[in-house]
């Protein structure tokens, strides 16, 4: 699936009679357009179609992906972008990073970033691999917020470029939660997921043994992971985040003359 970098949020649901609560819930979804208890294609598409034009009934200035809404209760009411939207999460893929970069990350030394995406006609292939190293400042253990105990950690890859109406602004995310598949190692923290459960993700490490030499690697691939439009637009810029209860901190990576960068296939060494 190829993430759509125009707009990647949900838009808050408009007007009717069922706006702002789940009153239509029990009628929605039994293939009955019920106007008269308040059904429409803002709060039931399931039902009702799908409106292509957010403005009539979102406060949107662009269209969700495919040219339709997602409204906020998801899959509670219906909506028209059943891959991008989760159930009553008032976001969708990618919402959890931020739609601009933070303006707090660590970076490596020139090269010491890598970012690879390749986008295969077979989705299965699809995969996206982001690694920082040797940062100027040093990184403790401690920084990485524990994610194999303290559920509350996220952690998260942001990939951003030129190419929208916000620039740089935001055309992938991935984001892992939760404890399962993180184990605690003498250098840090792992993540495992032969499954690819959480948006693709097959490999996290967080390694800070040496703090004035760590590593971080993220690896997401297959057909959870929602891949950017290639090519990007330089410059690029990949953000790995851990965040808890508020507070976070980020490492990232600056691609301005990436050496690869195709309609199929991203490289890019850190400047």
């Amino acid at each position: 699936r190829v993430f759509n970098a125009q707009s990647p949020w949900v838009y808050p649901r408009g007007g009717g009679a069922c706006a702002g609560d789940c009153t239509c819930e029990a009628g929605c979804g039994d293939g009955v357009c019920a106007t008269a208890d308040g059904e429409n294609a803002d709060n039931c598409a399931i039902d009702c179609g799908c409106s292509t034009d957010p403005l009539s009934y979102c406060q949107a200035v662009d269209p969700a992906p495919g040219g339709c809404w997602c409204d906020s209760q998801c899959a509670e009411f219906g909506d028209c972008c059943p891959d991008v939207c989760t159930a009553c999460s008032l976001h969708c893929v990618g919402a959890e990073c931020d739609e601009i970069p933070k303006n707090d990350c660590r970076e490596p030394p020139s090269r010491k970033g890598k970012l690879i995406i390749a986008d295969n006609a077979n989705d299965s292939k699809d995969k996206m691999t982001y690694t920082w190293a040797l940062g100027s400042n040093p990184t403790e253990i401690g920084d990485f917020k524990n994610p194999a105990t303290e559920s509350g950690t996220e952690v998260r890859l942001c990939i951003y470029d030129d190419s929208g109406t916000r620039a740089p602004g935001l055309v992938s995310g991935t984001t892992v939660s939760g404890i399962t598949n993180w184990r605690a190692t003498s250098a840090g923290f792992l993540y495992k997921d032969s499954a690819l459960s959480q948006g693709g993700t097959k490999k996290i490490l967080l390694n800070a043994k040496n703090p004035a030499k760590a590593k971080l690697n993220m690896q997401v691939k297959g057909t959870n992971l929602e891949t950017p439009s290639l090519p990007l637009l330089p410059p690029v810029k990949a953000q790995l985040v851990i965040e808890k209860d508020g507070s976070h901190v980020c490492w990232e990576s600056n691609f301005d003359a990436p050496r690869v960068n195709t309609d199929t296939r991203f490289k890019g060494l850190s400047d």
